[in-house]
């Protein structure tokens, strides 16, 4: 029979309690309470999870259900257990309508797949998890053949997830700091296009594509801030253009080259609100109609082929050409160098986000911008 008992020396206040251990032998241990009832309580649920523990009776789940009506009587509150298949859905539903769509949608492809690679452990307790967790998970996504960057980023998301955790204090540290992250053994290096290749693309090109060409090229911004853009993004009377883009989440104002001003009289230009680009708008997605597939068809068509910069490797993985519609950003750079614009005007057209070009940028004036745009010569003609 369990038993409690003070401390003969007086060297604590709080109960001792007498109880036979999962061995079969006899323990003592503080219950850490000067209350006698809650103290013989759990003295004798101590012994009674031993004797299950001796007899393969005792299962997690039921050892959690004790501790948490212990602590429900001696505090008011019971303990929560939230496994990690629960954790990660209501992470998702506190993440969803708080941050941008496609946040949201990277959120959930990573909560998912994580949850997934979990198995039977999906329905353990949050804390249980650990590094070893998180690096299967790694290894799968590395097996499937995502590159080291991908890998990466992905990490970072699955981090964000668990950061939460520790604020709450669910889990005592973040299991992804522990986890190396994968290396890239390959050098990755974009080629620029040539004034002749540009002009083969746009040949090969129509619609839509044709015009998200010329802004790649002329405003150097990336294929989804294009696709995304409304014509209340253009002041076409100052000639210029203004986009808070997705990468750094910071608002940009850049001048619009002739050719720019040439293709959008072109078009029937619609409410403030619609899309100066309705054919490619919303079309992010990977597949045969994703955008980088349709540009990767321009280009075959137009008789240009990169270097190989990494080969595909498992079902996920797929061959990085040293071309692709980024490519189009460092041709910007390039052709503007070419012309003597100075590096820290290119950057302000281009965006970048150090605090030297920002400061440059709060000072420039439209007129400026303008004869940045407008210093690469027309490939047009």
């Amino acid at each position: 029979m369990p038993s409690i008992h003070k401390d003969a020396k007086n060297r604590s206040p709080n109960w001792i309690a007498a109880f036979r251990g999962a061995d079969g032998r006899r323990k003592q241990k503080s219950t850490g309470t000067k209350n006698r009832a809650d103290a013989l309580r759990l003295a004798v649920e101590w012994e009674r999870l031993a004797s299950d523990g001796r007899n393969n009776r005792l299962v997690a789940a039921q050892a959690r259900k004790v501790i948490s009506e212990i602590t429900e009587h001696a505090t008011g509150e019971p303990l929560h257990y939230k496994n990690a298949k629960d954790y990660f859905t209501e992470w998702l539903r506190n993440n969803e309508g708080t941050t941008s769509k496609a946040t949201f949608a990277k959120y959930k492809q990573v909560g998912t797949a994580f949850v997934t690679s979990l198995g039977k452990r999906a329905d353990f307790p949050l804390n249980a998890l650990g590094a070893p967790d998180v690096t299967t998970y790694r290894d799968k996504l590395i097996q499937k053949g995502l590159s080291a960057a991908s890998v990466t980023n992905l990490l970072k998301v699955l981090s964000v997830a668990f950061e939460a955790a520790e604020r709450e204090g669910l889990i005592p540290q973040n299991p992804v700091k522990a986890v190396k992250r994968p290396s890239e053994t390959e050098k990755h290096e974009r080629e620029a296009f040539t004034i002749d290749q540009l002009r083969a693309l746009l040949a090969a090109s129509e619609g839509d594509w044709h015009g998200c060409i010329l802004f790649g090229f002329h405003t150097g911004l990336r294929l989804r801030d294009i696709t995304q853009l409304k014509w209340e993004n253009f002041d076409l009377d100052s000639r210029t253009y203004s986009v808070r883009t997705s990468k750094t989440k910071r608002s940009h104002t850049a001048g619009l080259h002739p050719d720019l001003l040439q293709w959008l009289a072109g078009r029937i230009q619609g409410v403030p609100k619609a899309c100066a680009f309705p054919e490619l708008a919303g079309k992010q997605g990977g597949g045969e109609s994703g955008l980088s597939k349709q540009f990767k068809r321009i280009m075959e068509r137009a008789g240009i082929k990169g270097q190989l910069m990494r080969r595909a490797t498992g079902k996920a993985g797929r061959n990085v050409s040293s071309l692709s519609f980024h490519s189009l950003r460092h041709t910007c750079a390039t052709m503007q160098a070419a012309q003597g614009v100075p590096e820290e005007l290119r950057m302000v057209h281009l965006g970048h986000s150090t605090k030297a070009a920002h400061k440059i940028y709060t000072h420039r004036e439209l007129t400026q911008l303008r004869d940045i745009a407008a210093s690469v010569p027309s490939i047009l003609s």
